[in-house]
């Protein structure tokens, strides 16, 4: 296997993070855009969307299962 393939935790946690902050602030941009004052409905779109996502995020890191050494790696 390439080493560049074997992402460590943290890089995978960086990753999901910065993505995250990505489409949080797409999402908030696309939102907000226009409004001058934000509507009880817009902040409870916007905190379902969100929590969703985390959620999503969350399910994807337990996904990612931990690779097991085996005698085949080693060579």
């Amino acid at each position: 296997m390439f080493p560049v393939l074997q992402m460590s935790g943290v890089v995978k946690f960086v990753l999901l993070f910065c993505v995250s902050l990505l489409f949080g602030n797409l999402i908030v941009y696309y939102l907000f855009a226009g409004e001058t004052y934000i509507t009880a409905q817009t902040r409870t779109v916007l905190f379902i969307i969100l929590t969703a996502a985390g959620i999503a995020g969350v399910l994807l890191m337990i996904l990612f299962r931990q690779r097991r050494n085996s005698e085949a790696d080693a060579t």
